[in-house]
Formats: structure tokens, C-alpha cells, sequence
């Protein structure tokens, strides 16, 4: 937690705000809450929040195990700009 917020929320709240925030970026949309959901998330304490389901792409371990086994990739991309004729 950031000090510099001047302590407003609780470790609790604020781990409450991570949970949601899981739970909206999970892998597939039919997992995702909806925006009603989030709002009663958010103003509703006592809401059951459920269990973020497991990333889709998740990196285990260390990155200096990660570059041992040569189990990354590196993606290149190239940015174009298209313009026409005036």
C-alpha cells in the first residue's frame, strides 16, 4: 500500500480491490464479472467475491531460471505509417 494515500484503506479494502481486479482480467470474458457486478462489488463489502480463476499466461520461478531454460520468447514488432494521396 501506498503511504502517501494518508492510510484511507485498509489492508483488507485494498486487497478487496485486487481481488476485483482479478477477477475482471481473467483469460476468458464469460469469467469476467459484469460492470453491475464490479459496482456491487465495490460499494458492497459483504459480497461474495469469487475465486479468480488461474491466469492464461503466468511465468513460474525466478526470471534467472526463465533465461537458463531458454523458455521465453522475444516478439519483434514493427510500427507503419500509412499516409495517401492528397
Amino acid at each position: 500500500m501506498d503511504m502517501t494515500l494518508d492510510g484511507t484503506d485498509s489492508p483488507a479494502e485494498v486487497l478487496r480491490y485486487i481481488h476485483i481486479g482479478l477477477l475482471c482480467i481473467q483469460d476468458q470474458a464469460r469469467d469476467r464479472p459484469t460492470m453491475l457486478e464490479v459496482v456491487i462489488f465495490l460499494s458492497n463489502e459483504t459480497s461474495y467475491l469469487p475465486p479468480p480463476k488461474e491466469p492464461g499466461f503466468y511465468i513460474v520461478g525466478d526470471m534467472g531460471e526463465i533465461e537458463q531454460h531458454n523458455s521465453y520468447s522475444i516478439i519483434e514488432a514493427t510500427n507503419s505509417l500509412i499516409s495517401g494521396c492528397v
